[in-house]
């Protein structure tokens, strides 16, 4: 059963990026909230890395490497590129490529090239400086060209940083500014402080929100992994969103499109499904002519409570 670990803390109030839910008393979603709970989750899966380094992109995606397939979740900071999944998604993987579980973490420093990859599976593939290749896809076509750029950029910044460190110690000393004393004068940047980085996160993740589902005046609550379970076929493995007014669902998968808005005010059942699949512990929303089939939630449960006081 590829969901029974996906379920094992269905009973937790916490993750998913529901500590910055304004819950059932309404409101607009706390940025810093919104934005210290997934800066969390990738400090917690990644506990060697050190906690004033702050989460700039995050992302589920799949990762092609060394022949297999892994669905996880893509961490971009301003040092490091990292991809984490709790076990591979046999559902998600190219037809005769195994899958299995994977973490990846990449120093930008360490990064020789970054190939943007449009098409089917939208993405980029990173290249090291000791050849190592990462092929990550399935964002869409506005998250994969924000990330190239970003990655792009610091890609170059490193190879001048490199270049820099080449220069002879005369030239260096030549360049650099000095004192009234004679000593070095300092030349630091004011780094960026956590409450405007969570600010810059959840407008961007906003901002995708709302043009990818046509919603210009909505604001997210949360958003959740999870597959969107179909009469034919695997499931559809992409992200449920959550606003005051509406829940939606994406998914970019093998090169199917996969996109639901639904208001709602046209939900009439919204519960815990354990009978409609022999596999899956589900959440069913139904309407007056349909219904749909969510599954392979780390927190179902709250998911579920979140759902209902939305609605």
């Amino acid at each position: 059963d590829d969901d029974d670990d996906d379920d094992d803390d269905d009973d937790d109030d916490g993750g998913g990026g529901g500590e910055g839910v304004p819950g059932a008393s309404g409101g607009a979603p706390s940025r810093a909230l919104f934005y210290n709970a997934k800066n969390v989750e990738f400090h917690a899966t990644f506990p060697s890395i050190d906690a004033s380094e702050l989460l700039e992109e995050c992302h589920s995606c799949g990762l092609n490497k060394s022949e297999k397939w892994y669905a996880g979740r893509l961490y971009v900071t301003r040092a490091r590129v990292a991809f984490s999944t709790k076990k591979g998604n046999v559902h998600d993987a190219p037809k005769g490529v195994p899958s299995g579980a994977m973490t990846v973490n990449v120093p930008l420093a360490s990064l020789a090239l970054v190939q943007p990859k449009f098409g089917s599976q939208c993405g980029f593939q990173l290249v090291t400086l000791d050849q190592q290749r990462f092929l990550f896809t399935n964002f869409s076509d506005r998250v994969a060209e924000r990330l190239c750029t970003l990655l792009i950029e610091q890609l170059l910044a490193a190879t001048v940083r490199r270049v820099e460190q080449r220069a002879t110690s005369q030239a260096a000393a030549a360049a650099t500014p000095t004192t009234a004393d004679g000593g070095a004068a300092a030349t630091t940047t004011r780094p960026r402080s956590a409450t405007e980085v969570a600010a810059t996160f959840y407008h961007r993740a906003n901002s995708d929100f709302r043009r990818h589902f046509g919603l210009p005046h909505e604001e997210l609550v949360d958003d959740f992994s999870c597959s969107l379970l179909v009469s034919v076929g695997v499931p559809a493995r992409g992200h449920m969103y959550m606003s005051r007014h509406y829940v939606c669902f994406s998914a970019r998968t093998l090169g199917r499109k996969t996109k639901i808005v639904l208001p709602f005010a046209d939900v009439i059942e919204l519960c815990e499904d354990v009978e409609s699949s022999r596999l899956y512990t589900c959440i069913r929303i139904r309407t007056a002519s349909a219904q749909w089939l969510f599954a392979g939630m780390q927190h179902r449960a709250f998911v579920l409570r979140l759902l209902v006081s939305l609605w």
